[in-house]
Parts: C-alpha cells; sequence; structure tokens
C-alpha cells in the first residue's frame, strides 16, 4: 500500500481523498495513512494547504477514519502531532500512550480525551474552539497545556496527575495551565495532583474558575504585574473542598466577585501581593495558616492585613496581624533566649498579639489563685499530714483580701501589709512578693486593655 505525505498532495473539495503526490516528506498524511501499517517516524505534521476550506462539510466518515488513523498512529509510538485542524468532535479514549503532544493544532468541536496509563499529555499553541472534557484521565508524568486558547467552557474531571518525570520539576507543577485564555469558564472537579501543583501562571479566565474536591500540593493563579487589566481580572472563583493546599498564589490578580477561601487549608503563607480582593471574600481561620517560619510568610501576611486594613474588615485585619506578628518573631535573627524573653514573645502568649482578651483574663484569674496559695502558705504552720493542727480559717480571707488588694492597688503593700499584718512576722518578705505579684498584674492589665480595644475597634 502507498504511503503519501501531506506536502505536496492534491485533495478533492472535501480534502478527504488525495489525488496525487509529488512529495517525499517525512511526515505523512492523515487519510491516506495505512491504518494497520505505521512506518518509524514519531512525528505527523499537518501541511496547513491541505486543511478542508470548509470544515463543516466534512462527512462524519471521513472525520471517524482521520480520528481512528490518529489512534493507530499514537497507539504505535508515534507522539507529537503538529499543526492539525480537526472539524471535531475529536474524541480520544480509553488507549494507553507513553508521550502525546499536540503542536499548533486546531479543533473546531467538542473534545474529549480520557485514558488510564498516559506517561505525559502537552498540548503547545492549540486552539479549542469547541467545548472541551477532560475525564477519568491517568496521567504519570504531566499535563500541560501552554499558550493555549479555549472558546467555550472546559471540564476536567475524575483525573489523577502526578510528578513522576521531570516535567517543570523545578516548580513541582504536575498539571500546568500556563500562559492560556479562556474566553469562557473552567471547571475542574474530583481530581488528585500528586506531588506537584495545580499551576495556572499567567493565564486569564474570562468566565467561572470552579474547583471542587481537589487533594493538590499547591495552587497557582498569579500573573505578571504588567499584564493589562482584562487580563488580570478574574471574574468569578468558587472553590470547594480544596485539601492539602501547599503553596497558593493569586499575585497581582483582580478578584472582582465574592471569593470563598474558607474551606482551604494553605500550608504555606498564600501569595496575594498586588491583588485586589473583592469586599466579600472569606477567609479561614487563624488555625488554617500554619506557617508561621518561613522566610515570606510574614510580608504575606502584612499584604493581607493592609488589604484587610483598607477595606475596614477589623476581624480580618486582626488576625493576620498576629499572624504577621508571630512569623517576625519565629523568623527574625536572635538566639532562642532573646526570642523567649522578647516583648512579641510575651505579647503572643498571654494575649494572642491583642486577639484574645479572655486568655488575659483567665491568667489573671488563675495568678489571684496562685498568689492566695502562696501567701495562706506561707502563714499557715499546719502540716497537712499532722490531725491534731487547728487551721486559722481567718487566714484564708485575709490572704484573699490582700491577694485582690494587690492586683487592683498595686505596690499598696508598701503603705501597709494590711490585713496580713497581725499574722506577719516578716513584712518586707510579704512586701517583696506583693511587688512582684503588682507588676505582672500591671502588666497583665494593661495587656488585657489593649486587647479590648482592638475588639472594640473590629465591632
Amino acid at each position: 500500500m502507498e504511503i503519501c505525505c501531506y506536502e505536496g498532495c492534491t485533495f478533492n473539495d472535501y480534502g478527504a481523498e488525495i489525488l496525487s503526490c509529488t512529495s517525499n516528506s517525512n511526515y505523512y498524511c492523515s487519510v491516506h495513512f495505512p491504518i494497520n501499517e505505521i512506518a518509524e517516524p514519531t512525528e505527523w505534521e499537518f501541511d496547513v494547504a491541505t486543511q478542508v476550506r470548509n470544515k463543516k462539510y466534512w462527512p462524519t466518515a471521513e472525520i471517524k477514519k482521520i480520528d481512528e488513523t490518529i489512534k493507530s498512529f499514537l497507539g504505535n509510538g508515534g507522539y507529537c502531532i503538529k499543526g492539525l485542524v480537526h472539524p471535531g468532535p475529536f474524541d480520544i479514549s480509553d488507549i494507553s500512550l507513553e508521550k502525546v503532544e499536540f503542536l499548533g493544532c486546531q479543533f473546531h468541536g467538542p473534545c474529549q480525551f480520557s485514558g488510564k496509563n498516559i506517561d505525559r499529555l502537552m498540548f503547545n499553541n492549540v486552539f479549542f474552539l469547541g467545548g472541551r472534557r477532560v475525564m477519568e484521565l491517568n496521567v504519570k508524568k504531566g499535563l500541560l497545556f501552554r499558550s493555549c486558547t479555549f472558546q467555550q467552557d472546559v471540564h476536567v474531571e475524575r483525573c489523577v496527575i502526578t510528578l513522576e518525570g521531570s516535567i517543570n520539576k523545578k516548580h513541582r507543577a504536575s498539571f500546568v495551565i500556563g500562559k492560556c485564555n479562556f474566553e469562557d469558564s473552567i471547571y475542574i472537579s474530583d481530581t488528585i495532583v500528586e506531588d506537584g501543583r495545580l499551576d495556572f501562571w499567567g493565564t486569564s479566565v474570562k468566565g467561572l474558575v470552579s474547583l471542587k474536591n481537589l487533594d493538590l500540593e499547591g495552587l497557582e493563579f498569579g500573573v505578571p504585574a504588567y499584564f493589562e487589566e482584562s487580563r488580570r481580572r478574574m471574574d468569578e472563583v468558587h472553590c470547594g473542598n480544596i485539601k492539602n493546599v501547599g503553596s497558593t498564589s493569586f499575585a497581582n490578580r483582580l478578584l472582582i466577585s465574592s471569593t470563598d477561601f474558607s474551606t482551604f487549608s494553605f500550608g504555606e503563607a498564600p501569595d496575594f501581593h498586588g491583588t485586589a480582593l473583592h469586599p466579600d471574600t472569606r477567609f479561614p481561620e487563624s488555625d488554617k495558616f500554619p506557617d508561621r517560619s518561613s522566610a515570606f510568610a510574614s510580608s504575606r501576611y502584612r499584604t493581607l492585613r493592609l488589604e484587610m486594613e483598607g477595606r475596614r474588615d477589623r476581624a480580618a485585619e486582626g488576625m493576620f496581624f498576629a499572624l504577621e506578628q508571630e512569623s517576625m518573631k519565629n523568623a527574625g535573627s536572635g538566639s532562642s533566649f532573646a526570642k523567649f524573653f522578647s516583648f512579641n514573645n510575651w505579647y503572643g502568649m498571654l494575649a494572642g498579639y491583642g486577639q484574645l482578651p479572655q486568655r488575659t483574663l483567665k491568667i489573671m484569674a488563675w495568678l489571684i489563685v496562685f498568689w492566695w496559695c502562696v501567701y495562706v502558705a506561707m502563714r499557715s504552720n499546719c502540716i497537712p499530714t499532722d490531725s491534731s493542727c487547728r487551721f486559722d480559717s481567718s487566714l484564708l480571707w485575709n490572704a484573699g483580701a490582700f491577694v485582690v488588694k494587690q492586683t487592683f492597688s498595686p505596690f499598696s503593700a508598701w503603705r501597709g501589709v494590711a490585713p496580713l499584718e497581725a499574722l506577719t512576722v516578716s513584712p518586707l518578705l510579704i512586701q517583696t512578693l506583693a511587688t512582684l505579684q503588682s507588676i505582672v498584674s500591671t502588666a497583665l492589665f494593661a495587656l488585657f486593655l489593649l486587647a479590648l480595644r482592638w475588639r472594640f475597634k473590629r465591632g
């Protein structure tokens, strides 16, 4: 059977039958390529001149024949298809492939890709003019879309994407949609991205971005700061049940509508540098931000704090202030001893950086009990195991009154140790302990008032 090439071929009106051939190119035709007799070349290039002039008139039988030829080509060691203009629909399903790359192609109809055993699937400079669906795809070495255009909705469902190979290994991105343009929406659901992240760097989306039931190590939605506003916009983002998110970036984005990040657990401090957030953007509680020690954590939390301050969201502002201060403490220079005795550290432990006035009150209450026990123990001559000892119950009341007095009237012991004066033979020792109590109580009361001010400021 004769094997013809596209280059130098003459076609009939539909482009489905080769009438003559004058070239000996190393690339092979689709329609005239023998189904059961695949030659050595692993690249298959389509010359633009051979494409059908009016795609909507392609006979269904001829489209099916082309698809069968493509499947046969890929299934027998071929991996790169260049310049294909396909009228659609296009469906490659349930085949085992080592590597597939579509370069400079156009798909005019709906596309569907699925497969259980594909090493690597790449699309470079491809136009998808119809709807696209990626379903139940298992890719071992990454799924890549680069400089592609999607004119209709894209659905990615029930996929498992890993990073066993070296694709974009530096940034550990096993699912890459880089510098692409979505004229409509993209839906990604029930998908696992193992050992890597979902990377949308430099991609513009005009419709909805829906992310649901995902398990991944990172999420990259940032764009360069020099992008024009239309490419930085994200009109609508829906997120639900996102697990194990490590690094997250929405740098330089314009989030136009309400966005809910409350289901996220940010493994690293999220990057929102240069991002304009919608006033109804919601974040999870502080326990979902475990990164308190990385070199970039404090600056990223500061960015979010300033953003919350600008829109008068006092609760979120306070939370990110606390995260910023803790990150500064942990990532700062200095010995552990110096960090432990720093004001920043004690402010966090005693008042949660102004977020937890109730914690300060509880500590003050427990210290009152502690000092009460100290004064009672000092003035009691009884041993708990001595049954003959008679305990003076008035000591309990007198010690309690003295503790309260030193708490709310600091340093008053230097004017007298009443009502313990009748029970002590060493007023200087009592005065020294009372002074220590007064210093601690005054400091705690000041922290409580500062935290209370924060609370009233936030409403």
